[in-house]
């Protein structure tokens, strides 16, 4: 497979596992993942205007050797990691002169009229967006989407769900989840009024106005049966970061637990009695998220496009965000999707 360039922007440029004063790690970040995926030579960090671009990485220190953004360096990339303010992104993408791939946090854009606009200019030339999750690349959950859930509880008959961090971040990822493990969504419908972080401290603060929460409800078709699912948005200290998804089936309950690094899985029969919970680790880490996007990149055929969120199906997340809070401004009246 050819080799690949990739660009961060927005993101310091230090590798993250140099130790900070108090000799403690720090996590994993999109440079760290990159710099460990074999499938990417060339990489490069710059601030969020370009001003300067820094390259040549390796295990202890960072060259600080910089090249002019008119230079070849942003010409013919690869890969634009943009780890940025949404309404910074179009401006951006606009100087990657041949970019084939971007990876960016939701939600695209600061409405709907800005995220449709930042798509247009994306597919116009040729440039295929990426949202940063690895839900869906889970073994445990592509199994699943698939017919695992119908092979361990029956047909569905609905479910209820909590996460953390906002309609706007995780929610838009837990509606494109539902969706990809559940079906088409038909219906919408806020059930209660729409509420904002108190704590500025709140992650999803940054985006402001995004710390936005509200419980809804969710109609979902699968092989013409309807089932309707009951989801909880919460800021993230109330829910001590743990997200929470409940089935109800013919047959069984189905119980999945997210946690930082596993996922719990637990079926409740329908006589009450309850299985041996399986505990799943997850296995798709940051690196191995961007070795599939490098496969897709290079049309490596058995990368499929269910493995990532891309940028029309965060779209369609954040129309049903969208329609969550018009819902909750009409005293909870239904909004369909054809």
């Amino acid at each position: 497979m050819k080799e690949l360039s990739a660009l961060i922007i927005g993101e310091t440029p230090y590798l993250s596992h140099l130790r900070n004063g108090q000799n403690q790690v720090l996590p994993m970040t999109h440079m760290d993942a990159l710099c460990s995926c074999s499938h990417f030579t060339w990489i490069g960090s710059s601030s969020s205007n370009l001003d300067r671009v820094y390259v040549n990485f390796d295990e202890n220190r960072l060259n600080q050797d910089a090249v002019s953004p008119l230079s070849n360096a942003l010409t013919d990339l690869d890969l634009a990691v943009i780890l940025t303010r949404p309404q910074d992104r179009l401006e951006i993408v606009q100087q990657l002169i041949g970019v084939r791939c971007i990876v960016i946090e939701p939600p695209l854009g600061l409405s709907l009229t800005e995220s449709e606009a930042f798509l247009a200019f994306c597919a116009s030339n040729n440039i295929r967006v990426v949202v940063s999750s690895t839900w869906r690349s889970e073994p445990l959950l592509q199994s699943l989407a698939m017919t695992g859930i119908e092979e361990r509880i029956g047909k569905i008959f609905g479910g209820a769900g909590t996460f953390g961090d906002g309609l706007w971040h995780s929610g838009t990822l837990w509606i494109d989840l539902a969706r990809h493990l559940l079906g088409d969504i038909e219906m919408v419908q806020a059930l209660g009024d729409a509420k904002h972080a108190e704590d500025a401290s709140v992650r999803d603060d940054q985006f402001s106005p995004f710390a936005q929460f509200a419980p809804f409800a969710l109609t979902i078709n699968s092989s013409s049966q309807a089932r309707q699912f009951v989801l909880t948005s919460v800021p993230q200290d109330l829910c001590h970061a743990r997200s929470e998804l409940n089935l109800w089936g013919e047959m069984a309950g189905l119980n999945l637990v997210f946690n930082e690094n596993e996922i719990r899985l637990l079926v409740a029969n329908a006589d009450g009695s309850i299985g041996q919970p399986e505990t799943f680790a997850t296995s798709v880490t940051l690196g191995a998220f961007y070795n599939s996007v490098a496969q897709a990149i290079a049309g490596v055929s058995d990368v499929s496009a269910a493995t990532f969120c891309e940028g029309a199906d965060m779209l369609f997340a954040e129309r049903v965000v969208e329609a969550i809070l018009d819902s909750a401004d009409q005293n909870g009246e239904r909004y369909y999707f054809g």
